[in-house]
Formats: structure tokens, C-alpha cells, sequence
């Protein structure tokens, strides 16, 4: 049953992706939606969290491309809040710098400088 479930929102995520590489940021928005509520039902599974930190992450930037920066603010800071976003430094560190655009875009730059240092700092220990 988990593993038709996680097929299932990946294969949603994967037309979300689809949707964004068109421009169609509003119906990726939802779409990610649609994916997340899939792996909602895999509650207490780890095997969503991979494509729960990546559909919060593309959702923050389907939301930059509309200027929605407080949705994406919230968007990425559950991505980084994900267990499993922590363990690929690479991903981790991306979505700080994520962070850090969203930040800048509602004008708290101290934040967005705190984020982008948070990002080089995970990236140089990953070295």
C-alpha cells in the first residue's frame, strides 16, 4: 500500500515538474499540493520524505516566479524542516539559498544574508 502511494505522488510530482518547466506555475502549485496530500497518507513512512522535501521546495519556486514570497518562505522552510532534506548536503544547502531569495524578495535582507551564509557554510563542510 505505501509503495502505490509514494509511485502515485511521484508520478503527480513529475506532472508538476512538467507544468513548471512550461511556466504554468500556478497549476504546478497545485499539483505539488495534490502530491503532498498522497504522502500525507503515508504518515509516519519515511519513505515520502525525499518527495515531500522536493515538492515543498519546487512549490517556494513556482511561488518566487509569481512574487508570492510568503508563500514561499513557508513552502521551503517546511523543506528544510524535513528530516531527510538535512542528510543530501547538496539539497540542504539549496534550499537555504532558496530561503535566502524568498527573504530578499520581502526586503529582510539581515535574514536572506543569514540564509545565504547558512548555504556556503553547509557547503563548505560538505567539502
Amino acid at each position: 500500500m505505501s509503495q502505490s502511494l509514494l509511485t502515485n505522488a511521484e508520478s503527480i510530482k513529475k506532472s508538476a515538474d512538467l507544468l513548471f518547466g512550461k511556466g504554468n506555475y500556478e497549476a504546478a502549485v497545485g499539483m505539488y499540493a495534490n502530491a503532498l496530500e498522497s504522502l500525507i497518507k503515508l504518515r509516519g513512512a519515511f519513505v515520502g520524505e525525499d518527495c515531500a522535501s522536493r515538492c515543498f521546495a519546487n512549490q517556494a519556486q513556482c511561488y518566487l516566479k509569481l512574487n508570492k514570497f510568503e508563500e514561499a518562505l513557508r513552502a521551503v522552510d517546511i523543506a528544510i524542516s524535513i528530516p531527510s532534506s538535512n542528510s543530501d548536503l547538496h539539497m540542504y544547502s539549496k534550499l537555504w539559498f532558496l530561503r535566502s531569495k524568498c527573504l530578499e524578495g520581502l526586503a529582510n535582507l539581515p535574514q536572506a544574508l543569514f540564509s545565504i551564509d547558512r548555504a556556503i557554510g553547509i557547503l563548505s563542510s560538505s567539502e
